[in-house]
């Protein structure tokens, strides 16, 4: 895969956020280009789907409850 199919192919996206309005937020502007998300609310959950699920790219929030960010970034 070259960096210019990446741009024009759809992208599955896993989004690791507690927040609803910045999950609905993501979503929304990830929808609006084309691409899916799947959203999950801490980082221990984000390491359970990427245990299951292939994705082209993870957004990662730093503070969230169970498991941050970065701590999910070590794991």
């Amino acid at each position: 895969m070259t960096l210019q199919n990446a741009a024009t192919r759809p992208l599955k996206i896993l989004v690791a956020e507690d927040n609803t309005i910045n999950q609905r937020l993501v979503i929304g502007m990830l929808t609006t280009l084309g691409h899916t998300g799947v959203v999950v609310g801490d980082g221990d959950k984000a390491l359970k789907c990427l245990a299951k699920l292939q994705f082209d790219v993870v957004l990662m929030d730093v503070m969230m409850p169970v498991m941050d960010g970065l701590e999910a970034l070590a794991a």
